[in-house]
C-alpha cells in the first residue's frame, strides 16, 4: 500500500484473456488473498493456484512453452496489476526431426520422376530404331550404280548390259486394231440353244371307291327290322311284313 496515511482495502484477480487458459484447466486467487485490508506503506505476497492436469501438458503444442499470467489488484484509490511467467513442459518429449510423411511423399515424387522419364526414354530408343530399320531400304534402292543383271537368258546383251526397247505395236495388225481387240471369235459365235424343258410325269389314276352295299327294302312303320342273319329260310318280304313279329317272340320264347 503506497498511500501514506490510510489503509486500503485490496480486491486481488486473475486476468483471464491469458493464452495459458487454453492449456490449463483453473487458475485462482488464494481465498484469504482475494479480498484483505492493507495497511499504509505495507506489502503483501498473493498465492495463486493452478490447476494443470497430465492431458494438459501431453496435449501441449511444443516440449515446452512460456504462457504470462497477470494478476490485477483493485482498491478504492487505484489500481494494480503484476505479470509472471509460467513455464510447462511435456512429461514424455516428443523427439523433433525430419517429418517422415514430407520425406516418403519427397521419395515418392522422385521415384514417380524417374520412371517417367526412363519409360520415355525407351519409347524414344525404340522409336529411333523402327525409324533406321524403315528407311533403310529406300535407300538401298534409291542408289543403283553399282546393280548388275545377272538373269540367265535375259537376252540382254548389250556391251554395257542396257536394258533394250520394247518392241511397237505393228499399225496394220488388224486383229489387235480392231474394236474387238482380239476377240473376235467370241463374239461370233452363234448362242447355244436351251435345252427343251422336261416332259411333266404322269399323274396316277385314282383307286376306284368301293360300291356301298344295297340296303335292305324299306319296312312299314310298326314292322320289326330284317335281322342281321337275313330273312328266315324260305321267307319272303312280304312274310316277314306279316308274321316276323310273331316269329321273333316265338323265338325269344325258346
Amino acid at each position: 500500500n503506497r498511500h501514506p496515511t490510510d489503509d486500503q482495502l485490496l480486491r486481488a484477480d486473475i486476468n483471464r484473456n491469458s493464452d495459458i487458459f487454453f492449456n490449463i484447466f483453473d487458475a485462482r486467487v488464494h481465498q484469504d488473498d482475494r479480498n484483505f485490508v492493507l495497511p499504509s506503506q505495507e506489502s503483501r505476497t498473493i498465492t495463486v493456484f493452478l490447476t494443470v492436469t497430465d492431458d494438459n501438458l501431453m496435449n501441449l503444442a511444443e516440449n515446452e512453452m512460456s504462457f504470462d499470467i497477470t494478476l490485477e489488484v483493485d482498491s478504492d484509490v487505484d489500481k494494480a496489476s503484476s505479470n509472471a511467467t509460467i513455464v510447462m513442459v511435456k512429461p514424455e518429449p516428443v523427439n523433433t526431426g525430419p517429418d517422415v510423411e514430407e520425406y516418403a511423399w519427397l521419395t515418392g515424387n522422385i521415384l514417380f520422376l524417374l520412371i517417367g522419364l526412363g519409360v520415355i526414354t525407351a519409347v524414344l530408343v525404340v522409336s529411333f530404331r523402327i525409324f533406321k530399320t524403315a528407311t533403310a531400304p529406300m535407300e538401298e534402292i534409291s542408289t543403283l550404280d553399282t546393280y548388275e543383271m545377272t538373269v540367265d537368258g535375259s537376252g540382254w546383251g548389250g556391251p554395257e548390259g542396257e536394258i533394250p526397247e520394247a518392241p511397237m505395236l505393228p499399225a496394220d495388225d488388224e486383229v489387235a486394231n480392231s474394236m474387238y481387240g482380239g476377240a473376235q471369235e467370241i463374239f461370233e459365235q452363234s448362242p447355244e440353244m436351251p435345252s427343251p424343258p422336261p416332259m411333266p410325269e404322269p399323274e396316277p389314276e385314282p383307286e376306284p371307291e368301293p360300291e356301298p352295299e344295297p340296303e335292305g327294302p324299306e319296312l312299314p312303320p310298326g314292322v320289326p327290322p330284317i335281322p342281321d342273319d337275313g330273312l328266315p329260310e324260305g321267307w319272303s318280304t312280304e312274310q316277314w311284313i306279316h308274321y316276323g313279329q310273331r316269329w321273333l317272340d316265338q323265338q325269344n320264347r325258346e
